[in-house]
């Protein structure tokens, strides 16, 4: 007598964030960091559903942002900056003493447009005349995640990729990207091997000076890590000469088809934050 035959798994369906109606709740992974350098003991990780918590207010055209450290600031129409670059959202809002700035981005590789993956960066400045009160930066990567249970079991897949973020050594910044163009001076690799978990990313990182200049470059630095147990999320950590630093993002979109990760590094003569998205080849 045959055995009774195991149903497939249900399909999953996925819309994109062009495609989104209503109110919605974003759930991010990423990195959180002192708002100025020198203060990097202090750099956190959060792992896929334990960072920002991000939602739109359909009626009122609103964002509301909620740090895992308890605060929380909303942005409405009124706080956008209207000279905002395509694809992204800038607000700033200033509540004597409190200061935020929030950007709400999409990212392009190769010249396309990314359909699951959104980036956020939130400085948050709790009291202006404290230098030495709360002050927070956050890089940090939501959408529309990959769903447990559709993110592969096997077979490994690797990512073309954009870089940004800003490096400061000797208290001068260098761009990763061009703030125009969001062309990148600097380079990634990104796999994952489904079946194992294991996550593996090296970082080639060029910077130039806000305005121009000369480039540095800055070296390579290679990362390890792991899918967290079902996905979508994943965390690890970066090193390099005299160097180290953590990175945490989430896969997006059926199968993984997009991914998005925040980082830091802190070394011996600079400081560095960004970002990196990739689409699968």
């Amino acid at each position: 007598m045959n055995g009774t035959p195991t149903p497939p798994l249900p399909s999953v369906t996925y819309r994109t964030l062009d495609e989104l109606s209503g109110n919605q709740t974003f759930k991010t992974a990423g990195v959180s960091l002192p708002a100025t350098t020198g203060n990097g003991g202090a750099a956190k990780t959060y792992k896929f559903g334990s960072g920002i918590a991000l939602a739109y207010d359909a009626a009122a055209d609103s964002y509301t942002l909620t740090s895992p450290e308890g605060y929380s600031v909303t942005m409405t129409q009124a706080e956008l900056d209207p000279s905002s670059p395509q694809d992204s959202s800038t607000y700033f809002k200033r509540a004597d003493p409190t200061e935020d700035r929030v950007l709400l981005a999409r990212r392009q590789v190769n010249g396309v447009r990314l359909n699951y993956t959104m980036f956020g960066s939130w400085t948050h400045i709790a009291d202006t005349s404290d230098p030495g009160g709360t002050q927070r930066t956050d890089l940090a990567f939501g959408g529309v995640p990959t769903q447990a249970s559709d993110v592969p079991k096997s077979g490994t897949a690797n990512y073309d990729t954009f870089v940004g973020g800003t490096i400061i050594s000797n208290n001068r910044p260098y761009m990763l990207n061009d703030q125009a163009s969001s062309a990148s001076y600097s380079s990634a690799t990104f796999s994952i091997n489904f079946e194992t978990g294991a996550v593996d990313t090296a970082l080639n990182l060029k910077g130039s000076p806000p305005g121009g200049g000369a480039f540095t470059d800055f070296g390579k630095f290679t990362g390890s890590g792991t899918l967290d147990s079902g996905g979508p999320g994943f965390s690890g950590a970066l090193a390099g000469a005299d160097t180290s630093g953590a990175f945490a993002g989430a896969l997006f979109g059926p199968q993984g088809k997009e991914m998005g990760y925040a980082w830091y590094l802190l070394g011996s003569t600079f400081e560095g934050r960004g970002i990196v998205v990739g689409a699968k080849k």
